[in-house]
């Protein structure tokens, strides 16, 4: 499983869930969609190199191009639900808002970052 770093309020569930999904024989792939139109996971029951080689990263075409070539190598995809990631001045405003109309601890680093710049 490969997972980005600028998630951090993704809910450690979704992890959980790639896990289990991962161990079903009918699934290849399982793919956790950022809403800019790339990924934030992408988990695979053996390599597949394919996917990776000559993609256009940090692209809105990102998902959809992992979506085809997996198709085309007749892999089963499994889908988690979708979140965001932050990429952008917008995206980190976004995170903050996210972040102070929620409360807990997690994602504790993230929390103190805004914590004190406030």
């Amino acid at each position: 499983m490969a997972i980005d770093s600028d998630t951090p309020t993704l809910p450690t569930h979704y992890l959980q869930q790639a896990i289990d999904l991962l161990t079903k024989p009918a699934v290849d792939v399982v793919i956790g969609p950022s809403d800019d139109g790339g990924y934030y996971l992408l988990g695979m029951r053996a390599l597949h190199r394919e996917l990776f080689v000559d993609m256009p990263w940090s692209t809105s075409v990102v998902l959809p191009e992992t979506v085809r070539r997996a198709q085309a190598l007749g892999l089963n995809i499994a889908w988690l639900p979708e979140w965001f990631d932050v990429d952008t001045p917008e995206d980190l405003a976004r995170l903050h808002t996210t972040l102070s109309q929620t409360i807990g601890e997690q994602p504790r680093q993230t929390r103190q970052f805004f914590l004190e710049r406030a």
